[in-house]
């Protein structure tokens, strides 16, 4: 079971809103590499890398961001969405919402990656001008447009969970994703954010 952040609707009882977001956040185990905007102290060191040393990942995260860090390359976000309403809801698109800039150049701390997770998957190349949800084979390539040949369909009391990678080469980006999704004859946004926050990445040290 991954460690999420736990996440509150604005009005997570409304029948106005056909998708709940139960939990969204990186899926420990899976690339713990973390890259810096500059050379850590040992003091740092240490404190960047007490989450590891007590195998606790969203602890290490906390860390790790309060230094200005953030994981490297490839990283894997798990959101758990549930349908608590009476008709079919149908996620016809999710969009990136990005902002990068420069790599980082200072330290990068390596905890291997142990394994990843069989969901719904898709993937997202925040090098791209304008990213979008691609297919994602066993070796981790994306491929291929995901909405322009499936959608997703949430029965009522359904509940499934959402494996997004997101990969950058050249850059360090926080994001949000936005899934539209259709109810009816409505059309509803539900942003997903990392305990409130943008979520982040960056390419690793060269």
């Amino acid at each position: 079971t991954p460690v999420v952040q736990r996440l509150v609707s604005s009005s997570p009882t409304s029948p106005a809103e056909p998708l709940q977001i139960q939990s969204a956040g990186y899926l420990p185990g899976f690339n713990e590499v973390f890259a810096f905007p500059y050379s850590l102290s040992r003091t740092q060191m240490l404190a960047a890398t007490r989450g590891i040393a007590h195998n606790d990942f969203a602890q290490n995260l906390k860390y790790v961001a309060a230094l200005g860090g953030a994981p490297t390359h490839l990283q894997l976000i798990q959101v758990v969405l549930h349908s608590d309403v009476k008709q079919v809801a149908t996620i016809n698109e999710i969009r990136v919402v990005k902002r990068c800039s420069a790599p980082f150049t200072g330290t990068e701390l390596w905890n291997p990656a142990q394994a990843g997770i069989d969901n719904i998957s898709m993937g997202f190349n925040l090098d791209s001008a304008v990213p979008y949800a691609q297919f994602v084979n066993p070796g981790n390539q994306f491929y291929g447009n995901y909405f322009a040949k499936k959608s997703i369909q949430f029965a009522p009391g359904e509940s499934s969970t959402l494996a997004i990678y997101v990969l950058t080469t050249r850059q360090s980006c926080q994001f949000t994703f936005n899934l539209c999704v259709d109810y009816g004859a409505r059309q509803y946004v539900e942003h997903v954010r990392n305990d409130g926050k943008p979520f982040a990445v960056s390419a690793g040290l060269s």
